[in-house]
């Protein structure tokens, strides 16, 4: 997901945010709802495919960007289900976050 035209340009500290789908119905949801959010098209949200080989097939999908309190705040207020999270990227390194999960971007070693 890419900041909002809302979000863009506020003086607000920004988060760091990380959405974490399983490919299917949990990564088309979590698009739908990005997609309603930040008011952009589905198929620019979470875009980034991960495995746990870091090669193909991906089995989730990633989206990171910065955002303010209030727009996280409302991320969070959504259900997640089917193993979507929305993480505080303020905890760790993405690299750690993914592995943690047994995740790698997918062409990256």
């Amino acid at each position: 997901m890419n900041a909002g035209a809302g979000d863009i340009g506020k003086a607000a500290k920004r988060i760091r945010v990380l959405i974490i789908a399983p490919d299917g119905i949990a990564a088309a949801r979590a698009r739908e709802v990005g997609a309603r959010l930040l008011q952009r098209p589905p198929e620019e949200m979470i875009q980034t495919p991960l495995s746990p080989t870091g090669r193909p097939p991906a089995t989730h999908w990633l989206c990171e960007n910065d955002f303010t309190p209030a727009m996280f705040a409302r991320m969070r207020s959504f259900p997640t289900p089917n193993g979507t999270e929305v993480v505080d990227g303020r905890t760790a390194a993405t690299a750690e976050i993914l592995a943690r999960r047994g995740l790698k971007r997918m062409g990256k070693r």
